[in-house]
């Protein structure tokens, strides 16, 4: 039997910086190849024929052209990568010096297993580096240049000039999507398309360049599929949180657009965005801080309108409230819920504030809720209502891709809590909640879903068609 039964990654020891310049294939611009230290080692991290992690050195000059090529991505501080066909590559390589030489069995040395994770008690963070896609843009604008699949490499720091855009006049936009795994084993994305779109006019708005849809949903698929083993279990709670990103990555001194950027997408296994899970919240509402106006980036996905909530933010906290409820400039209209969409019930019906007002977020998972609620013959109103009118609300919550839904059992207000249903979670927030996870989770026998196709035939195959992304095999 073999030894050597998958390559996991390769590390190149040396730099490239002395080769000489020339346009690779795909590449978004030219680079060096060729590397100073001609004697310069290769890592090779795999898994033995005992399920044990080990690493085999080996020399650089036995890698062929097209892999060795592959590790010259523009803007990775290290030269290190999983691209698919240079594993498989790397581990015939190693197979057949073994079987030839012996040479992986003397030399390799074992290295660290991999952190356990502990599925259901993960908390919403950055809980393992994994593999990653960078990718750039080429000279003539177009994103795509360099194929998916030699654009994953290991988690490491990306190189950026200290006069890159980003770090001064705040190029960047982002997403928040999550994958689960299904009872059957299977992967599903949720709602991609919607990510897309939304962070495509995200860029726009902040003098960009739009990733094309084809090449946004290419992405995640590929960061997923290289990550398929971090994707939670069924019935832990848990799901793999995918954040692609895009920012100005061009040096500027002046204001203006950066010219070059950069598009990167991170995944990581999470649990509840609120360490008490489906449990009520009590939000504070502040009328000495605003997260936009008319005008602004209120509606797009951009870095600097969480920027400006994190002080505030951390003054509420350090009252005993769990986050914001944000208010319109005129301190008269509920906006977001912290970094989520916000929405009441009065006598059985939703309130919330509508989306033509241009400053909140066109969240993903709010749709998806309005979308269940009126399928459940729950009336949807939005619009512009006064805070008074939340204050009396029977139930509220809020909405968003970390919460999915969140309960909010109080609102502080003028030095006064006014508790909504008793500080319980209420039926509507219930019925949500039950529906939207379980139809992320394929859970067609779950009660609510079962009304909702009562009310609705063939609704939910619909949804499931135009919502649910599945991995191929």
């Amino acid at each position: 039997m073999s030894l050597v039964q998958q390559v996991t990654h390769i590390k190149v020891r040396g730099s490239n910086e002395g080769g000489q310049r020339r346009k690779l294939e795909g590449a978004p611009r030219e680079v060096r190849t060729g590397f100073r230290d001609r004697t310069a080692g290769v890592d090779y991290t795999y898994i033995d024929n005992q399920g044990r992690h080990r690493v085999f050195s080996g020399r650089r000059t036995d890698m062929p052209a097209f892999v060795a090529d592959h590790v010259l991505n523009p803007g990775l501080v290290d030269q290190e990568y999983v691209g698919l066909s240079d594993l498989a590559w790397a581990t015939q390589h190693l197979n057949a010096l073994e079987q030839e030489h012996g040479v992986v069995s003397r030399h390799s040395k074992k290295a660290p297993e991999p952190k356990a994770l502990r599925w259901s008690k993960l908390p919403f963070d950055v809980n393992v580096h994994a593999p990653m896609l960078v990718a750039q843009i080429d000279r003539n604008g177009n994103w795509g240049s360099v194929p998916i699949d030699q654009a994953v490499f290991p988690f490491q720091h990306l190189t950026l000039s200290p006069f890159a855009n980003v770090f001064h006049y705040g190029q960047a936009c982002f997403e928040g999507v999550k994958a689960y795994r299904r009872a059957d084993g299977s992967i599903v994305i949720f709602r991609p398309d919607r990510n897309a779109a939304r962070m495509a006019s995200s860029a726009k708005r902040l003098a960009m360049t739009p990733v094309t849809k084809e090449f946004f949903m290419d992405a995640i698929v590929a960061a997923v599929k290289a990550n398929q083993h971090l994707v939670p279990p069924y019935g832990t709670g848990a799901a793999l949180y995918i954040r692609p990103t895009q920012i100005g990555s061009g040096e500027v001194l002046g204001v203006k657009p950066a010219g070059k950027e950069m598009f990167f997408v991170l995944v990581s296994p999470v649990g509840p965005y609120f360490k008490t899970g489906f449990k009520p919240i009590t939000l504070e509402i502040r009328l000495d801080y605003h997260r936009s106006g008319a005008g602004l980036t209120g509606c797009d996905k951009v870095a600097g309108n969480y920027a400006v909530t994190l002080l505030p933010t951390m003054e509420t906290k350090a009252k005993g409230h769990s986050e914001i409820l944000w208010l319109d400039v005129t301190n008269a209209m509920p906006e977001e819920a912290g970094s989520a969409n916000f929405a009441w019930v009065k006598n059985g019906e939703i309130y919330t504030r509508g989306l033509n007002c241009g400053t909140i977020l066109p969240g993903v998972t709010r749709d998806s809720n309005f979308t269940f609620a009126e399928a459940l013959g729950i009336k949807v109103h939005e619009g512009d209502f006064h805070i008074l009118e939340a204050l009396t609300a029977d139930e509220a919550f809020g909405t968003g891709t970390a919460v999915v839904v969140c309960p909010v059992g109080g609102l502080a207000y003028d030095g006064r809590t006014f508790v909504l249903n008793r500080g319980k979670v209420g039926p509507v927030t219930s019925k949500l909640y039950e529906g939207v996870t379980a139809f992320q989770r394929g859970d067609r026998n779950n009660p609510v879903l079962l009304e909702i196709e009562r009310r609705n035939s063939g609704l939910l195959d619909r949804l499931e068609k135009e919502w649910i992304y599945s991995l191929a095999a």
